[in-house]
C-alpha cells in the first residue's frame, strides 16, 4: 500500500521554522521516492478506479527509482469474477513493476498457478500486446493466465501474451507463481509481425504452462520468440523452475554482440507432459536455436540440460559456441524406459554441440535420431535411434568415418581416423526405440586401426569414430549394391541352372542368400548360383547375431 508520510507543525523563532520547513520537506520527497508502493487491483473492469489499468497508470507514474508491485483482491472466487476482458492494449510496463496475480484468492487455472485472467475476446485490426515492456528493466510478471477467444490462426491480427522493447532483466513467472499462456499466438516475444529489430536480455521464464487453456484443453500455440537475444533462461537449475511446453514452441536467434556471459538455457522442462509426467499429450513443441556466426567456439554458451521432450525436435543452427545437450529424456516418458514419439535432433553449421557425456546424469535417452552435417557434433555414450551425417558417404581423407571389417578370433575389428575415439554400442534389432546403449570405448592406432574383444554371447555392437576435432561419425552400418551391376538369369526346364550374381558388398561382414518362404540358408556368397526358380532373399550383417539389411 502506498506510504503516507506526514509534516507535522512545530511554533519555533521564525528563523528556525523556516529552515525546519525546508528540511521536513526534502525528507518527504526522500522518503517518497525510497520506498516501494503497492497497488491493489479491487476491479475486474477494463477501466476505472480499482482496475489493473489504474495500478499499471500509478505505478507508472511512480518513477523508475522504486520498486512498485500490483497485487489483487478482487471480490468473488469464480473464473469470470477474477476475468478482465481487455477492450485495448494496457498502458506499457515501465521499470521496476511487479504484477502477481497469484496474490488473488481462488483456485489456480488448469495446471498453472495463474489466478487472474486477461482476456481478449474480439479480432483486432492491429497487433495487440496484452501486456508490453517497454525501455524498462526489472519486470515480473506472476500468476496471470493469457486467454484468447478464438483460434489464433483463424483471423484478425497477432496477438502476443508479452511483448517486449528495448528492455531487459525480465522474470516471468517463478516456482508456485507461473503463469498460463491459453491461446494467445506468442506468448512472449520481442518480434511482433508489423518488426522492430529489437534486442533483450536476462530473461527469466519459470513454472509457466505454455499452450493450455484454463479448462485443460491443449489448443496449441503460446510460442516464445525472442530475436537478437543474450542471457535467456527458459526453466531452471530445479525441477520446479520447468515449465510445460504443449504444442507451443521455443524460437531463439543469439545477439551478435559476443561479449553476453550465454545465450540461452533451457533446463528442467517438459514437453507434451504435465508435471510429474503422469500424463502425455498429443502434441508437443520444437526448440528451434540460431546462433551467431561470429562467436567463440570456447565459449560454453548454450545449454538444453535435463528436460522430458516426449514429443516435437530440436533445431540447433549456425552456432559457433560450444552447446551442450546432456541428462535429458527425448522421445520418451519420464521414466526414459518407454517411448511416446519419434524426436529427433539437428545441427546445422555448428561448430560444437556436444550431445551427450561421460557421467552417468549428462547421457541422453533418444527414442529418435541425430541429424548432423558431419563437422561439428560429438556425441557421448547416450541411449539413441541412431545418428547420421548429410550428403553422400564420408570421405575418410577429410570426414570422421567407421567400419567395422571382421568379427574373428574373439575380436572386433575394424578402422577409422587415426588416433580416433571408438565409442561401441549394443544393439537391439527387434525394436526402433532407444535401440542403441552405449557400452564401451577404445581407441584406434595411428593408422586408423582398432578392435574389441568379442564372443558369440555377447550381444551384437555398432560402432562410432570421434576424429581429432570431436566431430563424431555415423554409425557402422552395413551397405551394399544390390541394383548396379545385378544379373538375374533364370532357371529353365525345372532345371537348378539359375543365378543372381554382381551384388557388392561395401561394409558388412556375414551375408547369405535365403529361401525367402522357409528363410532356409542357400549361399553364403555375394553370388547365388545353380538354383531352381524361387524366391531368394540377401541379408548382410555385421556380426553373425547382427542386425541384417536385405533385399
Amino acid at each position: 500500500m502506498r506510504e503516507v508520510v506526514a509534516i507535522f507543525g512545530f511554533h519555533l523563532y521564525a528563523p528556525m521554522r523556516i529552515k525546519l520547513f525546508s528540511f521536513l520537506v526534502l525528507f518527504f520527497f526522500a522518503r517518497q521516492s525510497a520506498y516501494a508502493d503497492t497497488f491493489i487491483v479491487t476491479s475486474n473492469a477494463d477501466s476505472g478506479p480499482g482496475t489493473l489499468r489504474e495500478a499499471i497508470t500509478l505505478a507508472n507514474g511512480n518513477g523508475g527509482a522504486v520498486s512498485d508491485n500490483i497485487i489483487f483482491n478482487i471480490a468473488g472466487t469464480t473464473q469470470s469474477e477474477r476475468t478482465i476482458v481487455l477492450q485495448s492494449q494496457l498502458p506499457a510496463l515501465s521499470s521496476k513493476i511487479t504484477i502477481d496475480g497469484s496474490t488473488q484468492t481462488g483456485s489456480s487455472f488448469g495446471i498453472s498457478q495463474s489466478k487472474i485472467i486477461l482476456y481478449l475476446d474480439h479480432y483486432t485490426s492491429l497487433p495487440f500486446s496484452y501486456l508490453f515492456v517497454q525501455n524498462a528493466t526489472e519486470v515480473t510478471i506472476l500468476g496471470i493466465c493469457f486467454g484468447y477467444f478464438e483460434n489464433p490462426d483463424n483471423g484478425g491480427s497477432e496477438n502476443y501474451a508479452i511483448q517486449t522493447k528495448n528492455s531487459s532483466n525480465i522474470i516471468i513467472g517463478l516456482p508456485g507463481k507461473g503463469n498460463l499462456f491459453s491461446g494467445v499466438r506468442m506468448s512472449i516475444t520481442n518480434n511482433p509481425s508489423n518488426g522492430n529489430n529489437d534486442a533483450v536480455s536476462d530473461i527469466k521464464i519459470q513454472s509457466n504452462v505454455f499452450g493450455q487453456n484454463i479448462f485443460s484443453q491443449n489448443n496449441g500455440r503460446g510460442t516464445i520468440n525472442l530475436i537478437n537475444s543474450a542471457n535467456i533462461f527458459v526453466g531452471g537449475n530445479l525441477p520446479e523452475e520447468g515449465n510445460i511446453f504443449i504444442s507451443a514452441s521455443i524460437v531463439v536467434t543469439e545477439t551478435p554482440d559476443a561479449t553476453f556471459s550465454f545465450f540461452i538455457k533451457i533446463n528442467n522442462n517438459r514437453f507434451a507432459s504435465n508435471w510429474d509426467g503422469t500424463i502425455y499429450y498429443n502434441d508437443g513443441g520444437i526448440i528451434e536455436l540460431s546462433g551467431n556466426i561470429t562467436d567463440n567456439i570456447s565459449s560454453l554458451k548454450t545449454e538444453i540440460k535435463n528436460n522430458l521432450i516426449s514429443r516435437g525436435n530440436i533445431s540447433l543452427n549456425q552456432m559457433y559456441h560450444t552447446v551442450l545437450v546432456q541428462g535429458n529424456k527425448i522421445g520418451t516418458d519420464i521414466t526414459g524406459l518407454n517411448c511416446i514419439d519419434v524426436v529427433n535432433i539437428g545441427t546445422g553449421n555448428c561448430k560444437q554441440a556436444i550431445i551427450g557425456g561421460h557421467l552417468a546424469e549428462e547421457e541422453n535417452v533418444v527414442n529418435g535420431n541425430i541429424y548432423s552435417q558431419r563437422h561439428g557434433t560429438h556425441i557421448i555414450k547416450n541411449i539413441i535411434s541412431g545418428y547420421y551425417g548429410s550428403g553422400n558417404e564420408p570421405n575418410p581423407t577429410v570426414d570422421p568415418f567407421i567400419k567395422i571389417l571382421a568379427y574373428n578370433n574373439n575380436l572386433i575389428t575394424g578402422t577409422a581416423n587415426p588416433n580416433a575415439k571408438i565409442q561401441l554400442y549394443t544393439i537391439n534389432c527387434n525394436t526402433p526405440c532407444r535401440s542403441k546403449t552405449y557400452a564401451a570405448t577404445v581407441f584406434a592406432n595411428n593408422s586408423g586401426n582398432w578392435s574389441f574383444p568379442y564372443t558369440s554371447a555377447d550381444p551384437n555392437f555398432v560402432a562410432t569414430a570421434t576424429a581429432a576435432d570431436s566431430s563424431t561419425s555415423e554409425f557402422s552400418k552395413v551397405r551394399y549394391d544390390h541394383f548396379t551391376n545385378r544379373v538375374i538369369k533364370h532357371a529353365t526346364c525345372g532345371k537348378s541352372n539359375g543365378s543372381i550374381t554382381g551384388i557388392t558388398v561395401f561394409q558388412g561382414t556375414h551375408m547369405g542368400w535365403y529361401n525367402s518362404n522357409t528363410m532356409q540358408l542357400i549361399s553364403t556368397d555375394t553370388n547365388l548360383v545353380n538354383v531352381p526358380a524361387g524366391g531368394y532373399v540377401f541379408l548382410v550383417s555385421n556380426g553373425a547375431n547382427g542386425c541384417p539389411i536385405g533385399s
